[in-house]
């Protein structure tokens, strides 16, 4: 696939009816079932979700957002998440004092 940088991506932010939390705990104990002897197996929430949508049990409605992407999955992001935060607080696209919201 030739991509042109306008395709929309999952940053991993999820919202869910109460509904959806059953549908997932179902695929969560299947998950367990079949990974127990497995401590390195991660249960993948979009493909939990994926799952939902193409057996019919689950509908989703993507929401743009378009500020940028920060994340840490890592220790060593702390410090560039951190002073990318800190642009963005100087820029004012947030509050200094964060927790005021």
């Amino acid at each position: 696939y030739d991509l042109t940088g306008d395709e929309t991506i999952s940053m991993n932010l999820w919202a869910a009816t109460p509904l959806g939390f059953p549908l997932l705990q179902q695929q969560f104990i299947r998950f367990l079932d079949e990974h127990s002897d497995d401590f390195d197996a991660e249960f993948l929430l979009s493909k939990a979700v994926n799952n939902l949508i193409y057996s019919g049990e689950a509908r989703i409605k993507v929401i743009p957002a378009p500020g940028p992407w920060l994340g840490i999955t890592f220790p060593d992001d702390r410090a560039v998440v951190a002073a990318r935060l800190m642009e963005l607080i100087d820029a004012g696209a947030y509050p200094h004092d964060l927790s005021s919201r």
